[in-house]
């Protein structure tokens, strides 16, 4: 008997039935296997979802299915406002490039190392104090790296 490999792990039975039917219509034979269900009813396992699952000669030809439909999907993906659920979303503010994130996080640690240096012989208690507040401060004013939103029909602000 030949030996099942997984071509994809859905997380619902949309998208596990959407597969299904793609590689069963290209006559690749195939099977959808719960893995929530463990030896007990209703019991979850260790990693939940529906494998769908192919023969090793066919596996190549699925996962070249299973990449196309997993395309198709990212090009669907609408954002929507979890508040209302409209999709009238527009963006405020860009989400902070990670290189200047890093470089701020650079000089925060660059001036940490500094105050340690300069305080740190005559009074390690106050350099340790001065130190923890300085990178909570650090910490606290440096820009996050997440985009902000709008609903036009609510009017909430949210984030991505």
């Amino acid at each position: 008997m030949e030996d099942l490999k997984i071509v994809a792990k859905c997380e619902n039975t949309i998208l596990a039935d959407e597969i299904k039917n793609a590689l069963e219509a290209a006559e690749i034979p195939c099977m959808a296997v719960d893995e929530t269900i463990t030896g007990a009813m209703g019991g979850y396992g260790p990693m939940p979802g529906i494998a769908i699952k192919v023969y090793k000669k066919d596996l190549e030809k699925a996962k070249d299915i299973v990449s196309k439909i997993q395309e198709e999907r990212q090009k669907d993906v609408k954002l929507w406002c979890p508040t209302c659920g409209s999709e009238e979303v527009e963006l405020i503010q860009e989400g902070v490039k990670n290189s200047i994130y890093w470089k701020r996080v650079g000089a925060l640690l660059l001036a940490l190392t500094i105050i340690w240096l300069l305080f740190y012989l005559p009074s390690p208690k106050f350099t340790i104090i001065v130190t923890i507040i300085v990178a909570l401060i650090g910490l606290i004013i440096l820009p996050k790296t997440r985009s902000n939103y709008h609903c036009k029909k609510c009017g909430k602000d949210f984030y991505k």
